[in-house]
């Protein structure tokens, strides 16, 4: 089915390709447009990863993916750049375009997951309650006498559960309107790398 022109302008210079295993998509533009694009080219991908975060959240904060987002709403809309805002909106309409239904607070949800349940977990803690804490990523860095040429070595592992490690075979390359290009690995519907891998054209 032929995609109406209004949707057709704001794809624009913006594309997806399958290789391998991972998925690259490429959006341009102000900050809704770079978000109507990945909505719309990711729309499967992130309408599959907000129901696999539901699970986690279910099971490691015994909260239902719509408390869970209310929570989140509370703690982080107000706090929200305009940007990140705005793309997130984007990415709603998006994947809307493409014949999905995924709210804006949902999509919101899952960029806030890693940094709640992180906070979750730290409130479980202090009030010395059990919780459910994922296995995580581990990083080291070593300069100076701890390496053989005495520059600097950073290593990082990914630990991610697989019902969500799974989906994160996207590889996001952004131009936008202001700042650098960059490209990254993330979630579907993440505005944030979420896996820690990321560079921007300055290096």
């Amino acid at each position: 089915m032929a995609l109406p022109r209004v949707t057709r302008a704001k794809l624009a210079k913006s594309f997806r390709l399958n290789a391998n295993g991972w998925i690259v998509c490429h959006a341009e533009g102000d900050p809704y447009t770079r978000g109507f694009q990945i909505g719309h080219h990711l729309a499967t991908e992130i309408s599959t990863c907000v129901p696999r975060l539901a699970v986690f959240v279910k099971h490691g904060m015994k909260k239902s993916w719509r408390q869970y987002c209310r929570e989140v709403d509370r703690l982080y809309s107000e706090k929200l750049p305009d940007e990140q805002r705005e793309e997130i909106e984007g990415m709603a309409k998006g994947t809307a375009s493409a014949g999905q239904s995924v709210r804006s607070l949902d999509i919101l949800g899952a960029n806030a997951y890693f940094d709640f349940f992180s906070y979750y977990t730290w409130l479980k803690q202090r009030q010395k309650q059990p919780s459910l804490r994922p296995p995580c990523c581990s990083a080291f860095a070593a300069t100076g006498e701890s390496t053989r040429t005495g520059k600097i070595l950073i290593a990082h592992n990914t630990w991610f559960g697989y019902g969500y490690g799974s989906v994160a075979n996207i590889i996001l390359s952004v131009y936008p309107e202001a700042g650098y290009p960059f490209v990254m690995q993330c979630l579907p519907g993440f505005v944030h790398s979420g896996t820690d891998w990321y560079i921007n054209s300055a290096g």
